[in-house]
């Protein structure tokens, strides 16, 4: 696999799908994608940028919302104090 594949892959997993923040993820998917780019993924096809970034937002919610619960079960995480 090439450098840049390899690049744009990583990329597309941590910017787009993996981050919590809708400003910084829209700037990744404004750089990687198309205007009428396409995904397909379960449950069907997406259409362009702002589809993919509900998609991913979605995405990402779901990662941050499951590793925080293995946290939990691990014991790895505290309540804060308020």
């Amino acid at each position: 696999m090439s450098d840049r594949i390899r690049e744009l892959l990583n990329r597309n997993l941590q910017e787009v799908f993996g981050e919590g923040d809708a400003a910084r993820r829209r700037a990744a998917i404004e750089d990687l994608y198309t205007d009428d780019c396409v995904l397909c993924a379960p449950p069907g096809g997406f259409v362009g940028r702002d589809a993919l970034d509900k998609f991913a937002g979605v995405c990402a919610q779901l990662i941050l919302t499951s590793h925080l619960c293995l946290m939990a079960s691990a014991g790895n995480f505290t309540t804060p104090v308020v």
